[in-house]
């Protein structure tokens, strides 16, 4: 097994507030942890983060709390005084409910790569002792997804195309051009022969859109990866080369055949293994070409814990997205 030392992460938050960037590198600096899970579904991906002794400014630049002092003239506390009311200096908190982007990197040494980008769902400061810990629950665009809306009308003979991309753009995710090819050449000439009026949550009406891929003689997944729509079908992979994986990469344990299918095996930690990744997994119990179904990345900079990436394989026909 290859030496990998020195546990490295960055975690960059940015809201209104500005950007509040966190980096451990070899383990110097303040304790990052992190799950992350990802897959090849179309529910959005999850992250929790955690972070310690962040300073007291950096917790609410984090969350986007602002504080301000508010002094009163000799003049405004004679009148509040009069009025009965406290005349003592306060302070005013506006709180933006820790919405925040988020990217988080990973790896060992100088050497980091991505592991999840997406936005907070709730960010929550809590004493553990004499420490703080500021623990950051994550989605990969999951409150856009959810909470998005689409209200359009169509005429009739407008590409089926054409309303799926609006669906997509409206839950604020990035459809690149190789993305919304591969659309187009899922889905095909289809239109809407009589129109359509888009009215209400986005994601139902995506959906139902997108459940004709399922028919295909090799039928297509779509999901969410780092703020991007995917589309693949199963005999097709991310256009990259496969990563190589073995005792000597960095396997941990032995590869186990799963019932349903598939393998599951543990690596260290690699931020290339990303939900439709090929990978050369080379083993004395398994051999072959492999894709990325769902991977979980879990780490801790302090080397109290896991620093690991779980792999869920499965076999595929060899093509490239």
């Amino acid at each position: 097994m290859p030496a990998k030392l020195g546990r490295s992460a960055r975690l960059d938050v940015t809201n209104i507030s500005g950007v509040l960037s966190v980096e451990t590198i070899a383990g110097d600096g303040l304790r990052i942890a992190f799950d992350v899970e990802k897959s090849l579904d179309f529910e959005a991906n999850r992250a929790v983060i955690w972070v310690w002794n962040l300073n007291p400014i950096s917790r609410d630049r984090a969350s986007d709390v602002v504080r301000r002092k508010i002094r009163f003239t000799q003049a405004e506390r004679l009148v509040l005084e009069a009025a009965g009311a406290s005349s003592a200096d306060g302070l005013v908190i506006d709180n933006n409910l820790g919405v925040a982007h988020v990217r988080l990197s990973a790896g060992y040494g100088a050497a980091l790569g991505l592991i999840f980008d997406g936005s907070t769902e709730q960010i929550v400061h809590r004493r553990e002792g004499v420490d703080w810990c500021s623990e950051f629950d994550c989605g990969d665009t999951a409150t856009r997804m959810r909470e998005a809306t689409l209200y359009r009308s169509y005429s009739p003979g407008t590409p089926v195309l054409d309303t799926v991309a609006d669906l997509v753009h409206s839950m604020g995710v990035l459809l690149l051009p190789v993305e919304r090819a591969k659309l187009a050449a899922a889905l095909g000439p289809s239109v809407h022969a009589y129109g359509f009026s888009a009215a209400g949550p986005s994601l139902p009406l995506l959906q139902e859109m997108l459940s004709v891929l399922q028919l295909a003689e090799y039928p297509f997944t779509w999901s969410v990866q780092d703020g991007q729509f995917l589309i693949l079908r199963t005999d097709q992979t991310l256009p990259l080369p496969p990563v190589e994986l073995s005792e000597a990469t960095g396997m941990i344990g032995r590869p186990r055949r799963l019932d349903a299918g598939g393998v599951e095996v543990v690596s260290l930690l690699d931020a290339r293994y990303a939900p439709g990744q090929q990978v050369a997994l080379t083993s004395p119990d398994v051999t072959g070409v492999f894709r990325v179904e769902h991977v979980r990345h879990a780490g801790d900079t302090r080397g109290e814990g896991a620093f690991v990436s779980q792999l869920e394989l499965r076999d595929f026909l060899e093509g490239i997205a």
